[in-house]
């Protein structure tokens, strides 16, 4: 018996020493949850926080030419830059399918208003111009209210190529905006190179070498960029209100807007604070929201040639073809393409001021001169043909060509 317990002692004591290992492992393990809890409990609360060194894809938001930032963007960002890739180099379609609603109207009649034409609202302080259909729209910052002054100088800024930019980029919208190739949450991926292209602006060369004939292309200048920054940016300023019509199982109910014209998110690579913009995400504002759910879709085709007029050499011929697109829509339902328009009206319409001082030396035939070029441009279909005969042999001839009737049609 004796033997049989010295035997067994070892055996004990070495139970005894792997019990007092364990329990000291045990404690090492809680003392050390209690150390980490805290931290976990942190990472916990804070796992949506965006972790600049673990972004899986270069590009960060970034405002505008410094001032007004875009709206957010969805944060996979590697989503967007294989959108980004799917945009074709290269695009010769000879047009583009652009939308026409009320609210298209009132924002290039707007854009190509003197600012005299705009009045300020004396509880806000802010601009609005009423269009010819009623609707208002306001020149407003979306973020903070700046003074009158600032926002008079920035409404100085848009111009004919403003206009020019907001159909091409409404009309990007519109053929890609169901396509998941391009489109994702509602916004439409697009660059400011293929805005360029659609207008038709030449791309900076270079000689290959000192004194060879070859030329290669290294792309678009930064200052026509640039000029796309500056016409997306004046772009988020623009507020429609009013009220717009919308078709319901064939009745006409009018229903409030009261919303931004459209959204604009730039990307920009995060490499370098003067890296070029990668592109842009672009959707309409609320206004369409209605349009879509009673599936009203009011649309027009515009020719590249209109895109490609210069905004400042050919302007009398580009605000009246901006116009005239809208004009054929209207009548594509019935064909009555053989209307007469009355010149004040085209001219109305078109956004275009009557020089009276000059009218019957210089600006009637400014006029005819403009509208010969979109004949020769196929923008117009058929020679514009006065249909009332002015006599231009007397004094003053100017009100009866003002007065006058003319048939412009679309092009076949």
């Amino acid at each position: 018996m004796k033997d049989h317990l010295h035997a067994s002692t070892p055996t004990q004591k070495s139970r005894g020493t792997s019990l007092l290992w364990t329990t000291l492992c045990l404690l090492g393990i809680l003392l050390l949850n209690v150390v980490i809890h805290p931290l976990l409990t942190f990472l916990s609360f804070s796992a949506d926080q965006p972790l600049p060194n673990t972004l899986p894809a270069q590009t960060i938001e970034r405002p505008i030419a410094n001032e007004q930032p875009f709206t957010s963007a969805p944060n996979n960002h590697q989503q967007w830059r294989k959108l980004f890739a799917n945009i074709p180099a290269v695009s010769k379609a000879p047009t583009l399918t652009i939308a026409n609603y009320a609210e298209d109207r009132a924002i290039r009649e707007a854009i190509l208003s003197d600012v005299g034409q705009w009045e300020e609202d004396p509880h806000s302080q802010q601009r609005y111009f009423v269009a010819s259909n009623n609707l208002r729209v306001y020149f407003k910052n979306p973020d903070r209210l700046q003074p009158v002054e600032a926002m008079r100088d920035k409404l100085a800024e848009q111009s004919e190529r403003t206009a020019l930019t907001a159909r091409i980029v409404m009309g990007l919208w519109f053929c890609r905006r169901y396509d998941a190739r391009f489109a994702s949450c509602g916004s439409v991926v697009m660059r400011a190179d293929e805005i360029l292209q659609w207008r038709g602006v030449q791309k900076h060369q270079r000689r290959a070498y000192a004194g060879s004939q070859k030329r290669f292309s290294d792309g678009y200048q930064w200052k026509h960029k640039q000029q796309v920054m500056q016409d997306l940016q004046l772009l988020q300023y623009y507020y429609v209100q009013g009220e717009h019509t919308i078709v319901e199982q064939g009745k006409v109910r009018r229903l409030p807007v009261d919303s931004p014209y459209l959204h604009l998110t730039s990307l920009q690579s995060i490499t370098s604070e003067d890296e070029p913009l990668v592109g842009y995400l672009v959707r309409p504002g609320a206004w369409m929201d209605e349009y879509a759910a009673y599936n009203n879709v009011y649309v027009t085709e515009m020719q590249r040639r209109i895109f490609q007029l210069h905004p400042q050499n050919d302007r009398l011929a580009l605000r009246m073809s901006l116009y005239l697109v809208e004009h054929w829509r209207y009548l594509a339902r019935g064909q009555k393409y053989q209307m007469p328009l009355v010149m004040a009206d085209l001219l109305a319409a078109s956004m275009i001021p009557v020089d009276k001082a000059n009218l019957t030396s210089r600006f009637a035939p400014r006029v005819e001169v403009a509208l010969q070029k979109l004949y020769e441009q196929g923008i117009v279909g058929e020679k514009p043909v006065c249909l009332t005969p002015v006599d231009r042999t007397k004094a003053h001839w100017g009100a009866d060509w003002l007065a006058s009737s003319w048939c412009i049609t679309p092009p076949r």
